[in-house]
């Protein structure tokens, strides 16, 4: 075979394979950067939560005195409407109730495991947005508040379930949407939707 010159031999001869091994690399390092991305942002799991089938329990303590008058006055599931501020890389939101500005943990959700867009997901559809919140029976311990967050009247705990987003958290005191968020989740793994992509 007659080459044009040197340059044109190695190209022909080489290019396509050195190509198909740069390719590669790209590839392997993209996916590493991501893995490394997603573990150091996946927070650790909390020592006293225990998992079981799926489901992690927790028990809090007292209530303490981070929320305003108005929001302790709420019933259970009764609604107010707040202002999200940030989410924080473990689920944790930062709440406004007009002067307060409180901690908040979604009732139901655990953050130990969920897809990597769900924190921006979440920044996306409530954070610097209008929001109505609900609490259960625990409305708050060691400076977080507990709260079922309804955005266009849906409650969101709900969604981001039904969505994959992330797995069933069951707080034993707080259980009075239980079956509606372990419904969520079983549509989820049903249609094998975010987390339960296999």
């Amino acid at each position: 075979m007659y080459y044009d010159s040197k340059s044109s031999f190695y190209i022909r001869e080489y290019g396509p394979k050195v190509l198909i091994i740069l390719l590669i690399v790209v590839i392997a390092g993209t996916g590493l950067y991501i893995y490394m991305a997603n573990r150091s942002s996946t927070p650790n799991i909390d020592v006293a939560n225990t998992i079981t089938n799926e489901v992690v329990t927790s028990n809090p303590s007292t209530e303490s005195n981070i929320l305003s008058d108005d929001l302790k006055q709420l019933q259970p599931l009764e609604r107010k409407t707040v202002k999200i501020a940030s989410v924080e890389d473990n689920g944790i939101l930062t709440v406004i109730d007009g002067e307060y500005k409180f901690k908040a943990k979604l009732i139901g959700l655990d953050f130990t495991d969920f897809e990597p867009d769900t924190l921006y997901t979440m920044g996306q559809d409530i954070v610097n947005r209008q929001v109505e919140i609900a609490f259960d029976n625990v409305k708050s311990d060691n400076e977080v508040a507990y709260i079922y967050i309804y955005k266009d009247n849906n409650l969101y705990n709900a969604t981001l379930l039904e969505n994959g987003k992330v797995k069933l958290n069951s707080n034993d005191q707080n259980k009075l949407l239980l079956k509606d968020l372990t419904e969520s989740q079983a549509f989820a793994k049903q249609t094998k939707a975010g987390v339960w992509e296999y």
